[in-house]
């Protein structure tokens, strides 16, 4: 005879609860008094243990019918394509996971929401990659550099990258209205942002060195652009920050182009340097007496500055 160990996730730690059944307190898996015998004596059982595939803390596949899943607490990392094309609703994991591998939850289109735990460290590419039904997503506060993608999430409308991640792409996220980005992102990919036609208004990081072309292609609904004083025009090959307005309109081609807000330093020296204050451009001859920014189009006016 054997002692009563958990087969979901090892434990010992199984008592007897008021309704007469044996429950693991570590993971929550309940036993009748007949499966606990059969535990006891060495003989199998069918609980949800029968559902996850783990081996060594990595979730292999869920292979269960519960459309709201718990994930056991020895889970650590949460597998290639374990969740792939299932219809799963909701999903809680464990304090313990540390990460979440590429296509882990693939085309799960009934998912709608994902609270994760602080503990994750690591989320590969294209982990919830077409997720049509995610509206909301909660991330942990700290996550090693990489890039951090939601590709095709077309229900997602806000996101919030933390702190940490170098790279993010939301292509084809067509219910996205914002989109904010950590100080930690220093580049915007070809691609990031493509399709994305509800995208309103984006604040860009402190620090953003390059956008390279295509990273807003089809944002047709994008009408502000914040850009912080920090940033600093680079070459190699990408397209600018600064510098020549033609890159300004491979880059926001698609878009209205109705306001790119600088801080109040950066306007006053395209005021000296009798430059538009909204996009930096310069001024010819409308008529007799106007003039106009010859790339956005607008009057020379400082007055909302309070100049003449």
């Amino acid at each position: 005879m054997t002692r009563l160990q958990c087969e979901l996730c090892g434990s010992i730690d199984i008592i007897k609860t008021a309704d007469n059944v044996f429950q693991c307190q570590h993971c929550g898996c309940k036993y009748t008094l007949e499966q606990a015998k059969t535990l006891i004596f060495g003989g199998e059982v069918k609980t949800k243990a029968t559902d996850f595939e783990i081996a060594g803390g990595v979730l292999k596949k869920y292979n269960g019918e519960d459309i709201d899943v718990v994930v056991p607490d020895n889970v650590v990392k949460i597998g290639e394509r374990a969740f792939e094309n299932l219809s799963i609703q909701s999903v809680i994991f464990p304090d313990r996971l540390r990460e979440i591998d590429r296509y882990a939850f693939q085309n799960c289109n009934s998912l709608t929401t994902i609270q994760l735990p602080d503990s994750v460290e690591c989320i590969q590419e294209e982990a919830f990659v077409n997720c049509n039904g995610l509206k909301t997503i909660s991330m942990p506060k700290k996550l090693k550099p990489g890039t951090l993608s939601f590709t095709g999430c077309s229900s997602l409308i806000s996101i919030c990258f933390p702190e940490g991640v170098t790279s993010v792409c939301c292509k084809n996220c067509t219910s996205l209205q914002s989109a904010q980005l950590p100080e930690s992102v220093s580049a915007i990919q070809a691609g990031a942002f493509a399709g994305c036609n509800s995208l309103q208004t984006i604040q860009l990081p402190k620090g953003l060195k390059a956008i390279y072309q295509g990273a807003f292609s089809g944002c047709t609904s994008l009408a502000k652009v914040f850009i912080p004083d920090e940033t600093r025009p680079i070459t190699d090959g990408v397209e600018r920050i600064g510098g020549s307005q033609i890159l300004w309109f491979k880059i926001f081609g698609d878009c209205k182009w109705q306001t790119f807000s600088y801080p109040e330093d950066r306007r006053e020296q395209r005021k000296r340097a009798n430059r538009c204050q909204h996009c930096g451009g310069v001024f010819v001859k409308q008529g007799l007496f106007n003039l106009v920014c010859s790339t956005c189009g607008k009057k020379k006016d400082y007055s909302s500055l309070g100049y003449k």
